[in-house]
């Protein structure tokens, strides 16, 4: 009987900080380049989803999908949410340049009702909570948490 093998990749398990969790890929084939992994715990049969439930990992790349160890997986978790964090501020920054500078458009009158609307609501930590256009208190807005206000 053959010994089953496993790749690690941990992931955020919700949008709320959760605690990483490890999740287990069964390496389904070897090749001399890397691996073939089951995504979803051995479904990788499956007749309805075969060709979406498998994932080539390849065995010399820096970035994988999934590691060997434990210990790798978690050090690649980690990059690749200091890389997300970085990417939000990138985001945030440019949004805030963007705000500033329609701030000083010529048009800005036109429209100053609703910026002094947004204003309010930031300064409140208010953000839409969904599409509806109906506004709900969901938190700290990041550049405050960012800054220790």
């Amino acid at each position: 009987m053959k010994i089953k093998e496993y790749l690690y990749r941990y992931e955020s398990a919700g949008q709320l900080g959760d605690s990483p969790t490890l999740y287990k890929h069964e390496i389904i084939n070897t090749t001399p380049k890397g691996a073939w992994v089951s995504l979803y715990g051995g479904v990788w049969a499956s007749s309805t989803c075969h060709h979406h439930a498998k994932k080539w990992v390849s065995s010399s790349s820096k970035k994988r999908f999934a590691y060997p160890t434990k210990k790798e997986a978690m050090e690649s978790y980690v990059i690749r949410k200091m890389r997300y964090v970085e990417n939000c501020r990138n985001n945030l920054e440019r949004a805030e340049r963007q705000y500033a500078a329609l701030r000083k458009h010529d048009e800005f009158e036109a429209v100053g009702d609703v910026i002094s609307h947004c204003d309010e609501l930031l300064d409140r930590n208010i953000v839409y909570s969904d599409d509806s256009g109906d506004y709900d208190k969901v938190g700290v807005i990041v550049t405050k948490a960012w800054s220790g206000s």
